[in-house]
């Protein structure tokens, strides 16, 4: 019984079964003058869809982050709900809307925090296998 019961206390101490789960982001950036776009989503379970649009050219990569990731964007979003829903900024600038589970920031002057939350998803998501990249002036033909 004695071993039971310490298997049990060892099992229930495990910081990793006491986290919360990773809750499903959804990244989009724009700068409407410059013809760029980009949507990145994050699953709970770390799968990853990245499109990304410069003018004519489409970019997509898709993919699983690896268990240490998905706890780096977990424990990144720690504070999450500290921060107002809307910044605002200057017209025609790169315009951003971060959603993490429910709630969403969104804004084009951000707080440097969230803009290096945006920057990490950015790199995870590019850190992906190329799905598709294509030109639609190219299939016009």
């Amino acid at each position: 019984m004695i071993p039971f019961v310490l298997m049990f206390l060892c099992v229930a101490a495990d910081p990793a079964t006491t986290q919360p789960a990773l809750q499903p982001i959804d990244l989009r950036e724009s700068v409407y003058l410059a013809k760029y776009s980009l949507h990145v989503t994050v699953a709970s379970d770390g799968a990853v869809r990245s499109v990304r649009t410069m003018g004519n050219e489409i970019e997509t990569h898709a993919g699983m982050l690896r268990p240490a990731q998905v706890n780096e964007l977990r424990s990144q979003f720690a504070n999450w709900d500290k921060w107002k829903t809307s910044y605002a900024g200057v017209a025609d600038a790169r315009e951003t809307s971060l959603r993490y589970g429910t709630r969403t920031v969104t804004g084009s002057d951000l707080p440097r925090e969230i803009q290096a939350i945006c920057s990490r998803i950015q790199l995870l998501a590019q850190s992906l296998p190329e799905v598709n990249t294509q030109n639609p002036a190219e299939n016009s033909n």
